[in-house]
């Protein structure tokens, strides 16, 4: 994980809900299974961050679902664009991306600021 990472993951209260975004999770029983970020950027622009789906539930559409969710919710809030960086060995989300109209951009035309494991940047008009 990069510095960003670990910033955001060890104090998601300050790194994201104070900065204005959002944390979405997908709970069952009491077991947090899926969850995903939305962070304001600049101009209406949003990122899309840290989603991912428990190993063992993975297949079953939650992060379909949980996708769904987070574009709604980022309309919702006058998003006109949302912007990820993921990694190309991670094809069943790059696939999952795609599916909701993704589009793959240069590093240096995205808004995000490259890391040492994300090589896949990707953009969604609203």
């Amino acid at each position: 994980m990069d510095e960003k990472d670990m910033r955001i993951l060890g104090d998601p209260r300050t790194h994201v809900l104070k900065e204005g975004g959002e944390i979405f999770l997908i709970v069952q029983r009491g077991t947090t299974l899926g969850c995903c970020a939305l962070l304001p950027l600049a101009d209406q622009s949003w990122e899309i961050a840290k989603m991912a789906v428990k190993n063992s539930h993975r297949g079953q559409g939650l992060g379909r679902r949980l996708l769904s969710h987070v574009i709604e919710r980022a309309k919702a809030v006058g998003a006109r664009k949302l912007c990820l960086k993921t990694s190309s060995i991670l094809q069943p989300a790059v696939r999952l991306y795609t599916s909701f109209g993704f589009q793959t951009v240069a590093p240096e035309a995205s808004e995000l600021v490259p890391n040492e494991r994300a090589n896949v940047f990707m953009e969604l008009t609203l």
